[in-house]
C-alpha cells in the first residue's frame, strides 16, 4: 500500500512539475507565437539558405565566413530546412519550446536528487527558472538560446554526483562538447566539470576522467578541423568582434547589464538566494559537493563577460545559460538553509516570493516584452525588407553596401542581389583585424570602413533621426528613410532606417 501511495504521489509531483515547466511555452503560444527571433535569426537563416543552395557557409553567396558562435545550431537549421522544407519554421519553434521544457524538468530532477527529495526547495528552484520572463522572451525562437539553456540543465543533471562510470563520463563529456558549439562560454563550464571531477576522484578513476575529456574534445576538434580547412581560421568572426583585446579589470557597462538582467528576470529569487548564502556563511555551514558546479559555472561565465566583453547587445540572450546555474545553486543553498533553520515558516515565505516573481514577470511581459515582439514583423522586418528592395533596384550586381549595424533581415531579404559589408565585423573580418568594427555607429570609424571597402551605399539601421550620418559625413547623400519601432525589449524607441548613396569623388 505504501508503495502504491508513493507512486501515486510521484505522479502528482511530476505532473505539477510538468505544468510549471510548460509555463514558458504557454506564454509563447498566447503572447507572441509569430515571433521567430531577432535580427540574428535571419543571419542563421541566410547562412543555411546559402549552404543548401551550394553557395557556401557565409552571409554573402559564394563568400565563406565563419560568423557564428553557435555552429551546431546553424547545422541543425540546415538539416531541419532540408527535411521539413516550408514547415521548418514551425517545427523549430516547437523544438525550441520542447528543449526549454525538457531543460526545466531536468533541473527539477537534479534538485530532487541534490536536496534529498526536498519538494519545497525543488519546486522553488523550478519556479524561479520557469517564471523568468527573459526565458519566456527567447523560448520558441529560431535561436540557439533554448537549446543552450536545455544543455546547461542536462549538464547539471549529469553532474548531480561526481561518481561517474566511464560510459556516463564519456556521455557527459560529449554533451559538454556539443554545448560549447551552441555557446562558447560553455567551454569554460566544460573545463570546470573536468577539474571538479579530477578533484573529486583524486585520480582514483583515471578512466572516467579520460572518458570525460575524450567526449568533450571529440566534437570540438572535429569542428575546429573543419573550420580551419574550410574557413582558414578556427575562431569565428563573432567571437573576435565581440570581445576586447586583453582584459578589463573595471567594466561598469557589464555590471550595469548584470544588475538590469537580475532586476528584470530573477529579482525576488536572487534576493532569497542571497539571504540563504548569508545564512550559510554566518553559520559556517559546509558547502555540499553538488553546489560546486553551479557556483563555479556561474563565476566563470559571468567572469568571462566581465573581463573580455565591453558590453552585450542582448544580455538576456547571452546570459540565459546562467539561469539554470543560479536557480540550481540557489535552490540547493535554500535546502541547506531550511535544514539549518527549521523554525522558519518556509512554505509561506517561498510561496510569497514565487508569487511576487511570477507577478512581476507577467507585468514586465505585458509592458515591455510583448509590444516589441508582436510588432517585430510589421515594423522592423518590413522596414529592412523595403530597404533591401530599394537597394536591389539601385545597385549594380556585386556592388558593395556597407551596413551599420544589423545585417540579418537585410541580407535575408536581399537574396544575394548586392554584397553586404558588415560594420560590426561579423561578416567583414577585415574590419575586426583593423580594429574598426563596432556595434554602435561611430562616424570616424564609418569613414575608415568606407575608405577600406569603397561601398556604393551605406545603410544606417538604427538611426535616431533621418539622415543622421549625413550630418557627420559629407560624402553621404540621403536617398531613403523609414521610421519604425525598435525591437529592443527595454528600449523599444522610434528609430529610422536610413540609406545613403556615397558621393563619387571628383
Amino acid at each position: 500500500m505504501k508503495q502504491e501511495e508513493s507512486v501515486y504521489e510521484s505522479k502528482w509531483v511530476y505532473t505539477a512539475a510538468l505544468l510549471m515547466a510548460l509555463t514558458p511555452s504557454l506564454i509563447k503560444l498566447f503572447c507572441y507565437r509569430s515571433y521567430i527571433g531577432s535580427d540574428d535569426t535571419y543571419i542563421h537563416l541566410q547562412v543555411a539558405r546559402n549552404v543548401l543552395a551550394h553557395q557556401g557557409w557565409g552571409l554573402n553567396p559564394g563568400v565563406r565566413c565563419n560568423l557564428s558562435t553557435a555552429p551546431l545550431f546553424t547545422a541543425m537549421l540546415i538539416v531541419a530546412w532540408l527535411v521539413c522544407g516550408k514547415l521548418m519554421t514551425g517545427m523549430l519553434q516547437v523544438a525550441s519550446c520542447l528543449a526549454t521544457t525538457v531543460g526545466l524538468l531536468a533541473l527539477f530532477v537534479r534538485l530532487r536528487k541534490t536536496t534529498g527529495g526536498d519538494l519545497t526547495a525543488s519546486f522553488f528552484g523550478l519556479g524561479a527558472a520557469a517564471f523568468a520572463c527573459n526565458l519566456w522572451r527567447w523560448n520558441g525562437t529560431l535561436m540557439e538560446t533554448s537549446y543552450a539553456f536545455c544543455a546547461v540543465c542536462l549538464i547539471l543533471l549529469c553532474f548531480t554526483t561526481f561518481e561517474l562510470s566511464p560510459l556516463m563520463a564519456a556521455s557527459a563529456g560529449l554533451l559538454l562538447g556539443l554545448s560549447a558549439l551552441l555557446r562558447p562560454e560553455l567551454l569554460a563550464v566544460g573545463a570546470v566539470c573536468a577539474l571538479l571531477l579530477a578533484w573529486h576522484l583524486r585520480m582514483r578513476k583515471v578512466l572516467s576522467l579520460t572518458a570525460l575529456l575524450t567526449g568533450f574534445l571529440l566534437p570540438l576538434v572535429a569542428w575546429e578541423l573543419f573550420s580551419y580547412s574550410y574557413f582558414g581560421s578556427i575562431l569565428p568572426t563573432t567571437l573576435r568582434s565581440k570581445t576586447v583585446a586583453g582584459v578589463m579589470l573595471w567594466n561598469p557597462q557589464i555590471i550595469r547589464q548584470y544588475v538590469e538582467l537580475v532586476g528584470f528576470s530573477l529579482l525576488w529569487p536572487v534576493i532569497l538566494f542571497a539571504g540563504c548564502l548569508a545564512v550559510m556563511v554566518r553559520k559556517r555551514l559546509k558547502v555540499p559537493e553538488h553546489l560546486w558546479l553551479p557556483m563555479a559555472g556561474t563565476a566563470v561565465i559571468a567572469g568571462f563577460h566581465y573581463l573580455r566583453t565591453s558590453g552585450l547587445e542582448a544580455p538576456g540572450r547571452y546570459l540565459l545559460i546562467l539561469f539554470p546555474l543560479v536557480c540550481a545553486g540557489g535552490a540547493e543553498m535554500l535546502s541547506v538553509a531550511m535544514r539549518a533553520m527549521p523554525q522558519w515558516r518556509w512554505k509561506s515565505i517561498l510561496s510569497t516570493v514565487l508569487l511576487l516573481h511570477l507577478g512581476m514577470s507577467l507585468v514586465f511581459n505585458a509592458l515591455w516584452i510583448m509590444p516589441p515582439l508582436r510588432s517585430f514583423q510589421k515594423e522592423y522586418f518590413v522596414t529592412m525588407q523595403q530597404a533591401a528592395e530599394y537597394l536591389a533596384g539601385a545597385t549594380q550586381p556585386q556592388e558593395l553596401v556597407l551596413v551599420e549595424v544589423d545585417i540579418g533581415v537585410l541580407a535575408y531579404c536581399a537574396r544575394g542581389r548586392f554584397v553586404i559589408e558588415d560594420g560590426a565585423g561579423l561578416a567583414s573580418p577585415e574590419f575586426v583585424k583593423r580594429r574598426i568594427s563596432f556595434h554602435r555607429v561611430r562616424p570616424e570609424l564609418v569613414r575608415q570602413q568606407m575608405a577600406l571597402v569603397r561601398p556604393g551605399f551605406v545603410v544606417e539601421s538604427q538611426g535616431e533621426a533621418p539622415a543622421t550620418l549625413a550630418k557627420e559625413i559629407p560624402e553621404l547623400m540621403p536617398v531613403w528613410s523609414r521610421k519604425y519601432t525598435g525591437h529592443g525589449v527595454t528600449s523599444a524607441s522610434q528609430l529610422f532606417a536610413n540609406i545613403y548613396r556615397v558621393k563619387p569623388k571628383h
